[in-house]
């Protein structure tokens, strides 16, 4: 019976305590609700937000923010500017009309001694830091970022940015490293004294000034993205010393245009890790083909050293040489079909003697040099110093039989093979040719020297070439230093109106004298044996020679314009000498 009294009063302070709960629960649900509402709709308030941002400053987070406003995102915050530390900035190095905070709950102990953090943000403006090395111009284009998302993560001893992602210059890039922190006591607790001094006092380790950077942009503006882009930047930068920094990059593109020329792909790929920055790749893909080379740079003994190599023949791709060298070539009277390819090596030397230390091998088809076409040719470049010197050549020169009547020779082609040097430092070049082919194929390339020019003039071949061997060579500041030989053997030549069955011979000119050492002639059963020389300075000619030839024939082998015999001396039959 004393059951019942006991259970109603259990029940009445079930009910209050239950009541009292949800009118509790209600009051906080409407409490959370109206905050919510009043932090969606004015945010953080002024006083709170400025002590906030007051905390953060004295925390080493030079930040300023006008406003932050809580979404069902995360934190909006609204003219975000985060400034460097360093007395010459005096702009904010990054400025968002946009920043949305999510904090992460960090799972392992090391999270919860720091802030991880999710970012996205909008409208970016950067302004570098003068420790960043780069003094990037206020009216470029570079200084403004469309979006970014970032996870970032802010612990006592550095920052770590994962998952990053930008959209930059209308490019999306992908950013992951870490910033360790400088040391705060550089006195006593901090860096040993006996550390070394600092090797790199900035970020990049060269600096870029506005208008190296402005070059720069300028050249960028001859590249079109007609595809696909993208840039993955991995670092760590040590700001206590950036020489300890390291920096890993890449860049791939599908379907760039550079100057108006096509390309399908184009790819670079670097890293740096003091004192060496390193680009792995530079190339580009055109076809089957591709133009790529990597270069080191070594930062502490200014040393470059690189490997170029081009599979890519379109001729289209001239179009990429500088207006310099093309107009060299111009001058130079040289004209490509096809782009050479080539596998060069330069240096290891400092930029501006990096052309002076190459090594590579090169080939090329449907070249024209002053009217000599040759239709391929390949071999072997070095340039060490002052000197340069192509060898191992094997070319095939095609023949101009379409002229063979204007020079009185057949004109054939064939196949050579030789060398080429030029010192710049003695001003002298020299070329050494043998092979199978009409000489007379040199004599618009040589029209500048009359006297190589006077020699080769004076045998024709027209109906098969002969064997040659070339050596030529001359100070181009003192052409009085010439000289040429020319050793040739091949059957059926002619001697202006005479024609030989047969001949063996060198010619030799040098200090204004021909010799004709050895000179040996075969017309039919008639002959001719001996040697030859004509001074050009003096006017004189001495041969030693024996035979049955006509003597006609000897004296335009020997000097042409002589006009002797059959002029003042006339012979009547067989003449022996």
């Amino acid at each position: 019976m004393k059951s019942k009294p006991v259970s109603k009063r259990v029940s009445r302070i079930i009910y209050r305590v239950a009541q009292v709960t949800v009118r509790l629960l209600s009051f906080v649900a409407v409490f959370l609700i109206c905050t919510f509402v009043f932090l969606r709709l004015y945010g953080i308030p002024g006083p709170v937000l400025r002590e906030l941002v007051k905390r953060a400053n004295v925390a080493g987070i030079p930040v300023n923010v006008d406003s932050v406003m809580l979404t069902l995102r995360g934190w909006k915050a609204s003219n975000v500017a985060y400034y460097s530390r360093h007395p010459d900035d005096l702009y904010p190095i990054f400025h968002a009309k946009e920043v949305l905070l999510v904090r992460k709950k960090g799972p392992n102990e090391e999270a919860a001694r720091g802030w991880e953090i999710d970012i996205e943000a909008s409208d970016i403006l950067l302004s570098p830091s003068v420790e960043w090395g780069v003094n990037i111009p206020e009216s470029s284009a570079s200084r403004t970022v469309d979006s970014l998302r970032l996870s970032l993560g802010i612990f006592p001893d550095r920052v770590e940015f994962s998952h990053g992602a930008m959209s930059w210059l209308g490019v999306g890039v992908k950013v992951n490293g870490k910033l360790l922190k400088k040391d705060v006591d550089d006195s006593g607790s901090g860096r040993p004294s006996s550390q070394p001094d600092k090797k790199q006092s900035t970020v990049l380790p060269v600096y870029v000034s506005s208008q190296q950077f402005q070059a720069l942009e300028d050249r960028l503006k001859n590249l079109k993205l007609n595809g696909d882009a993208e840039v993955n930047v991995g670092f760590l930068i040590d700001a206590a010393d950036y020489s300890n920094s390291r920096a890993d990059f890449s860049v791939e593109a599908q379907h760039v245009a550079i100057r108006d020329v096509a390309f399908d792909e184009l790819q670079l790929i670097g890293n740096y890790d003091f004192p060496e920055l390193r680009f792995e790749k530079i190339g580009v893909q055109r076809g089957r083909g591709s133009l790529d080379m990597d270069v080191s740079y070594d930062l502490q003994t200014k040393l470059i050293q690189a490997r170029v190599r081009n599979s890519i023949t379109s001729r289209k791709m001239l179009l990429l040489t500088p207006q310099v060298a093309l107009d060299l070539l111009v001058k130079a009277q040289l004209q490509f079909e096809e782009l050479p390819q080539f596998l060069l090596h330069f240096g290891p030397a400092k930029a501006g003697d990096l052309l002076d230390a190459i090594s590579g091998t090169f080939s090329i088809r449907d070249l024209t040099y002053c009217g000599l076409e040759v239709e391929s040719a390949r071999g072997k470049v070095n340039r060490s110093d002052d000197l340069l010197t192509l060898t191992q050549i094997h070319a095939t020169v095609k023949g101009q039989e379409d002229r063979a009547e204007e020079v009185g020779s057949a004109l054939q082609g064939g196949a050579l093979q030789g060398s080429v040097y030029w010192d710049a430092n003695k001003c002298w070049f020299g070329v050494e040719v043998e092979g199978s082919m009409d000489p007379n194929l040199f004599l618009q390339p040589l029209a500048s020297v009359p006297i190589a020019t006077n020699v080769i003039g004076r045998f024709q071949f027209p109906e098969k070439p002969p064997q040659i061997s070339l050596e030529l060579g001359s100070s181009y500041v003192d052409w009085s230093t010439f000289f040429i030989q020319v050793q040739g053997m091949g059957n059926q030549v002619r001697f202006h109106d005479g024609l030989c069955s047969s001949m063996n011979t060198t010619a030799f000119y040098s200090n204004a004298v021909l010799r004709l050492d050895p000179l040996a002639i075969m017309s039919g059963v008639d002959f001719m044996k001996g040697t030859a020389a004509i001074d050009f300075r003096t006017t004189t000619v001495s041969f030693d020679a024996f035979g049955s030839l006509s003597p006609e024939l000897l004296e335009d082998a020997i000097y042409s314009d002589f006009n002797l015999f059959g002029n003042k001396i006339k012979t009547i039959g067989n003449v022996q000498f």
